[in-house]
């Protein structure tokens, strides 16, 4: 006896089957098939692109905004007979937003036993200043002198000794220019040898 196959499943007017085309294709749901198998295949090529990306930038690159290091400026021995030497034009910035002069006082003259740090800008900007010692001790400012050519002076003023220094400064967020530098003097004031 030969067995009659049943035509396709959701076949109208078969018997023992109460499913239509439509039900068929609210079961089914073709088009959100479709778009969960383009959404795995797009997400399956992106997972190794994403991977390789954290490996090459490292975690760090998502973590957030940073702020950059400081600009170092390497001064060695100060100069005791030259202090434009001694003298560093910069320019605080967004890429620049603190500076580091890094120096040594080699040699204290007889005559001038004072270490003057400072840094002159316009009048109308506060930068942040302090000076690191040979002991680590942090020194703040002493005083600012304001010009009346519209310049203003920040200065750290201490008694000099032997060894390496690290004058910090801080535009505050502000983008100007700025000289800066450190010299020996007979002063205890801004008043220069």
């Amino acid at each position: 006896m030969k067995q009659r196959l049943k035509p396709a499943f959701g076949a109208v007017g078969t018997a023992g089957h109460n499913l239509n085309h439509r039900s068929v294709n609210r079961w089914l749901n073709l088009p959100a098939v479709v778009s969960i198998i383009v959404t795995a295949t797009v997400v399956s090529r992106l997972i190794p692109i994403f991977v390789a990306l954290i490996l090459t930038t490292g975690p760090d690159a998502f973590a957030g905004k940073k702020s950059p290091g400081p600009t170092v400026v390497n001064l060695e021995c100060l100069s005791t007979t030259d202090n434009y030497d001694n003298l560093i034009h910069g320019e605080f910035s967004a890429t620049s937003p603190n500076y580091e002069i890094r120096f040594k006082v080699c040699t204290i003259p007889a005559d001038r036993t004072n270490l003057l740090a400072y840094i002159k800008t316009y009048w109308n900007k506060s930068p942040g200043i302090s000076l690191v010692d040979p002991t680590g001790e942090v020194h703040s400012l002493t005083d600012t002198v304001v010009d009346p050519n519209q310049s203003k002076a920040l200065y750290i003023n201490i008694p000099a000794q032997l060894g390496a220094y690290v004058l910090q400064l801080s535009g505050n967020g502000s983008k100007y220019t700025f000289f800066a530098g450190a010299l020996m003097t007979s002063q205890s004031d801004f008043n220069a040898p």
